[in-house]
């Protein structure tokens, strides 16, 4: 959430991660415990072929997850 800037949880599940994982771009590590405290999310091959394609550049045909907006470019974030 940091990474995006965003700091209010309800809003980045709703807006950013729910849509990710319906059109199938993130996962969840624990699927079967979705309120885990120890849930991870990873992404799956549908969503770093696409990180892959934003990363060389190229505008590609998918379902954007930001409610709309297109951005340019891909905001990695390590650490915390």
């Amino acid at each position: 959430m940091k990474c995006i800037g965003l700091n209010h949880r309800p809003t980045f599940i709703n807006d950013y991660l729910k849509p990710a994982i319906q059109a199938g771009f993130v996962e969840m590590t624990q699927p079967d415990s979705p309120k885990s405290p120890t849930q991870k999310y990873r992404l799956t091959t549908k969503g770093n072929a696409l990180l892959a394609t934003q990363q060389q550049g190229v505008s590609s045909d998918h379902v954007n997850v930001t409610k709309g907006r297109h951005e340019r470019g891909t905001m990695l974030c390590s650490g915390g």
